[in-house]
């Protein structure tokens, strides 16, 4: 959980970029400032995911790397990116972190930078996922990242013993992807295909995408898992699961909720 009250600094940005961004900003609460060059926002209580949320923000107003964000948590000094207010959270056996908090003392640990817009590993979606692949993988196989944003999920299913095939048709995408498995110093196949042009079978084949993209999806979902292996949906809400599943038609073997009743995720076989 973020420390509060929160303090965000986004500087070098348009005065395009900052106007949407301010609009975003005030739609959760914040309470925004504008400087010549600068956006300054600040929370007196930050909203759930605002890491995510605001690296997505920068993404939709089409940042070029210019920008700088620091943060600045309690009344302390500024920090680069999320430093003052993000250090990772443990979610079953997996240890989310950044690379600058210390390192765990047990559990499988992955590291991952929230710049990006791609995902800390603090939504909801993200942790079902992440439970429900430790239950069914078994060391050895072989598994489908489908749409691998951050690659949370694909280090995760590397440190599963699972031989990982990132798909991510997205570039910025694809270099998220890849700066999170150099930063884990693991391997795995990056492949920038449509899923649809994917004819490699898989073990596993995990999917956490919004519930519309996996009933569009679902064919090529289907044709890229091995005879006896498991399906992992991920990204919906409760309300949409039986339509989701209805889909894939395969019965459930695993299907978690997530705490406020707002998200699922099942392995289907």
């Amino acid at each position: 959980m973020p420390a509060r009250p929160l303090r965000l600094r986004i500087s070098s940005i348009s005065a395009e970029a900052r106007e949407h961004l301010g609009t975003y900003l005030r739609a959760v609460g914040a309470e925004v400032l504008d400087a010549t060059d600068a956006l300054e926002a600040s929370f007196e209580e930050p909203p759930p995911y605002l890491e995510d949320r605001v690296e997505a923000w920068l993404n939709l107003v089409h940042r070029a790397g210019g920008e700088t964000l620091s943060t600045s948590a309690s009344g302390g000094p500024w920090l680069d990116g999320w430093r003052a207010c993000y250090a990772g959270v443990d979610v079953g056996r997996f240890r989310i972190r950044p690379p600058w908090a210390a390192p765990p003392i047990d559990g499988l640990t992955v590291l991952v930078d929230p710049r990006g817009g791609f995902g800390s590993g603090l939504h909801p979606t993200t942790q079902l996922a992440l439970r429900v692949l430790a239950e069914v993988a078994d060391p050895g196989g072989s598994m489908l990242d489908v749409g691998s944003g951050s690659g949370i999920l694909s280090v995760a299913g590397i440190r599963l013993g699972l031989r990982v095939t990132a798909l991510e048709i997205e570039p910025a995408a694809r270099e998220a992807t890849l700066r999170t498995l150099r930063l884990n110093g693991v391997e795995a196949r990056l492949d920038p295909r449509p899923l649809e042009q994917v004819a490699e079978r898989f073990d596993v084949v995990v999917a956490n995408l919004p519930e519309a993209v996996l009933r569009r999806s679902m064919s090529a979902l289907l044709s890229a898992r091995a005879a006896g292996g498991v399906l992992i949906l991920g990204g919906f809400e409760v309300d949409d699961q039986d339509t989701v599943v209805a889909s894939a038609g395969l019965p459930i073997v695993l299907r978690l909720v997530s705490d406020d009743g707002r998200w699922g995720c099942v392995a289907l076989q």
